[in-house]
């Protein structure tokens, strides 16, 4: 940005310095003030460019990141499904201990572990399906956050 506004401030000198010519010394200048005009034409072009490349690359960060955030997002909302799942299977325990005679009671333990073992699995499969946005491993990302 300074470069621009270092570039712009000469124009405007310029602009100010043939402004206060007669139109002899205008006629006289013109070769000189046409290649001044040119090169201050190329260099604003460059600085556009340069911000117009600056801001594909902010837009493009702030892609990511919002994509980043959704997923960690969906990440944390499967992760509150799966804690109410297991409270929900807690607390099915507690009720079938007291209803259930020993045997029926170890069944049910076993078919709950068996159901919890598969959720595990289930979410860890899916920790593994979320595409890497930084070029890392997903799963070792979000175990970090």
């Amino acid at each position: 940005m300074e470069a621009l506004l270092k570039t712009l401030k000469s124009a405007l000198a310029f602009i100010e310095v043939f402004d206060g010519r007669g139109w002899f010394m205008r006629a006289l200048k013109s070769s000189s003030d046409k290649s001044a005009l040119e090169s201050f034409h190329h260099a604003i072009t460059a600085h556009c460019t340069d911000m117009s490349l600056s801001l594909q690359v902010a837009a493009d960060e702030h892609l990511i990141l919002n994509e980043v955030v959704e997923r960690i997002s969906w990440l944390q909302t499967l992760q509150r499904k799966m804690l109410e799942t297991q409270s929900q299977t807690g607390k099915v325990v507690v009720d079938a201990s007291r209803k259930v005679e020993d045997s029926d009671l170890m069944t049910k333990l076993e078919t709950i572990a068996a159901q919890q073992a598969a959720q595990e699995e289930l979410l860890q499969r899916l920790l593994g399906q979320v595409p890497d946005v930084q070029g890392g491993d997903s799963t070792q990302d979000l175990a970090a956050a």
